[in-house]
Formats: structure tokens, sequence, C-alpha cells
């Protein structure tokens, strides 16, 4: 019998804690690279997590991608461009001529059921000391 009203008092302890500001919280999030047939397709505007974050993203009238990208005060442009199915790839070359490696994947972000398109950038940003991002969405405008 002791058993028993323990076991009461406990569901009943969890019951109120959940009904009283124990808030459950569950985000469904993933990602799914996209292929498109033509490279036009992305052609766009990315907008990176702030407004000094950003990649455009064209193509020229002889099918070359041109790609130039803000991150924070510095900007570059995409060399040795290549896409192989959603995966973008080249070198970064920054105005003062220094160099950096580049990858991205097209797709989409499913948040909760609600699909964005965009591309995951697969980066080493220190964000503030400690705290390093390995991949940022930047989502088409």
């Amino acid at each position: 019998m002791k058993r028993f009203f323990a076991l009461a008092l406990a569901l009943l302890v969890a019951c109120s804690l959940q009904a009283f500001g124990q808030k459950n919280k569950h985000k469904q999030k993933s990602f799914e690279p996209v292929v498109k047939q033509n490279f036009e397709d992305y052609a766009g505007r990315y907008a990176g997590p702030d407004a000094d974050h950003f990649i455009e993203v064209r193509v020229d009238s002889v099918g070359r991608w041109i790609v130039t990208m803000n991150e924070g005060a510095r900007r570059a442009t995409l060399k040795n461009v290549r896409v192989n199915n959603a995966r973008l790839t080249g070198e970064r070359v920054y105005e003062d001529g220094s160099t950096q490696g580049f990858e991205a994947t097209f797709g989409n972000r499913v948040l909760n059921g609600e699909r964005t398109f965009g591309m995951i950038v697969d980066l080493n940003w220190e964000v503030s000391p400690g705290v390093t991002l390995q991949k940022v969405f930047y989502k088409r405008e």
C-alpha cells in the first residue's frame, strides 16, 4: 500500500511540474541537398546569420560561375568554382590576396516541417572566444 501511495505521489508531482511552467520543446531540424538541372537556378543572394555575411551567386552569359561574398569586414571572390551534384567548391580570394578553400551544399533546411532553400557553408567561424561554428545556413533571399 505504501508503494502505491509513493507511486501516486510521484506521478502527481511529475504532472504538476509539467502543468506549471515546464515546457516540452522539440525542434525537427534537417538538411536535404537539392540538385538542380540548370546552374542558373542556383543564382541569387544568400543571406547569412547577420547583415554583414552574405553570398552572391551568378552565372554569366557563357556559363561561368561568379561568386562573391562578404564575411563581415572581409570581401572575397570565389575562383576555380565547381559544382558537383549539390556541392559547391572553390577558393576564396580576399582583397588582400590571401586565399582559403570554400565548400558549401545547396539544399533545403527543414525546420519543424517548413522548407527553406539555401546553402550550408562549411567553415570555422569563431563568433566569440571558445565558440566556433562549423556549418552555417545561408538562406536564399
